[in-house]
């Protein structure tokens, strides 16, 4: 007694155990080719290739809507070599030469067989897919130089691709980083790139900035002015001095501010505040004589050959 007592539970059996062939998708789809062979030369470029199975050959036949069954032989003459196919008793014989050697030529599919190829996709598309009638074009990012692709190269770091078939270098002012890169990004504020190819930009260094974006050039970067800082690299601006404490152009930190007035002395604090050296704090001026007091560090100093000693605030 059969397994298979309903008709349509064998036909399921049979699907399973028996796959439609599929065509891969690697060399693009199948195509008609009606005179000369299918490997042929355009310029330089291989555009067609045979089918190397008898299952890519009936594959190519469903694709293309013929009909007919493969029958795998050796044939010297008639046949082309690879798969070939023309219409008979009202349906289709489709074979599938293994001769590769054969001279026959592909002919209109009517009084001879036509064959059945591979068609390569072109330079700036790819085909992943199994039995398919086109190719795809490449994403932005990705490019292809070659034909009968599966994949797309991506642009490496550095680069970006704005065309499917190739990559280019991102120019001063901008990067790109990974892979796979549509466009290139503008350098922020604090940062510069020069050249091309660049995988990241520059910061302006310490003690400066640079409030431009996309800058091409170092020369952008500005020392920080008096009373300002800066310790990090990259910075679009510059930090303030806190109270007590100031800085030269270029600086990178504040140092304390050490020499100021005395008391009863405050219409000179702006002149005591330019004054870095404890001997100037006392004799730099004739106006400023005795009216500046230095109080950073523990310093010892001979005023009027008096031996005095000041303490840090």
């Amino acid at each position: 007694m059969s397994i298979f007592q309903h008709p349509l539970l064998f036909i399921f059996f049979s699907f399973l155990l028996c796959p439609v062939a599929s065509l891969p998708g690697a060399n693009g789809p199948p195509k008609e080719v009606k005179s000369g062979h299918c490997t042929f030369w355009n310029g330089r470029y291989v555009t067609a290739k045979l089918i190397e199975t008898a299952a890519d050959c009936q594959a190519a036949a469903k694709v293309l809507g013929l009909p007919g069954t493969v029958n795998t032989g050796i044939w010297s003459y008639e046949v082309p070599p690879g798969c070939g196919w023309y219409p008979a008793n009202g349906g289709g014989s489709l074979r599938f030469n293994t001769n590769k050697r054969s001279t026959a030529e592909c002919k209109d599919g009517i009084y001879s067989y036509m064959c059945l190829c591979v068609d390569l996709c072109p330079i700036g598309n790819y085909q992943n897919e199994e039995s398919s009638k086109t190719c795809k074009s490449c994403r932005p990012g990705t490019y292809n130089d070659e034909t009968g692709q599966a994949l797309c190269k991506g642009c490496t770091a550095g680069q970006y691709s704005s065309s499917t078939t190739k990559c280019e270098g991102c120019g001063a002012g901008t990067y790109s980083g990974g892979s796979a890169n549509a466009a290139c990004l503008d350098c922020g504020a604090g940062q510069y790139s020069t050249g091309t190819a660049n995988k990241a930009c520059n910061g302006c260094g310490i003690g400066t900035y640079s409030s431009e974006v996309a800058a091409t050039s170092s020369q952008t970067c500005q020392n920080c002015t008096i009373g300002k800082y800066n310790n990090e690299i990259g910075e679009s601006t510059c930090r303030n001095c806190p109270a007590g404490k100031k800085s030269r152009t270029g600086a990178s930190n504040c140092q304390p501010n050490c020499c100021h007035a005395k008391a009863n002395y405050s219409t000179y604090e702006k002149d005591c505040n330019t004054i870095t050296n404890v001997a100037e704090c006392y004799q730099r001026l004739h106006h400023l004589k005795y009216t500046c007091d230095w109080n950073c560090d523990v310093t010892t100093v001979n005023m009027h050959n008096v031996l005095q000693k000041y303490l840090r605030d």
